[in-house]
């Protein structure tokens, strides 16, 4: 009875936002395509932790103070490390002055997510005057 022409549905606009018009093979929301620069130097982390705690204290250790000075881009299949070094990167922009851009973005494997975090240094200020 769904289909019946003379007895027309109620009233949905969840499935008027989200579903396209028939005959339509495209969707009303596009996604973005994803742009990573071509030119980071990515650091691939081969580990994996068990609890926030630890994914912090190795993530202080090294990739924080790292990140932008040795290598511009972090991976991780490790959501933890991951979460806190972005967070830990965005903190430092808010007290400290914006140094990087900070941008972040996951890619789908077979064998489960893979976690890019990356930065852009902002130009200095001063730059054009210390020229």
């Amino acid at each position: 009875m769904k289909d019946d022409p003379a007895n027309p549905q109620e009233h949905n606009p969840y499935n008027e936002a989200m579903r396209p018009a028939t005959g339509n093979s495209y969707c009303y929301k596009q996604i973005p395509s994803r742009i990573v620069p071509d030119n980071i130097d990515w650091y691939m982390e081969p580990m994996t932790f068990e609890t926030q705690h630890e994914a912090f204290e190795w993530i202080s250790s090294g990739p924080y103070n790292e990140i932008g000075y040795l290598y511009t881009g972090y991976q991780t299949t490790d959501e933890k490390l991951a979460n806190i070094l972005l967070f830990e990167l965005v903190r430092s922009n808010t007290l400290h002055g914006p140094r990087f851009r900070v941008q972040a973005d996951y890619e789908f494997l077979s064998t489960g997510l893979l976690y890019k975090i990356w930065v852009t240094p902002l130009a200095e200020p001063d730059a054009e005057d210390k020229a």
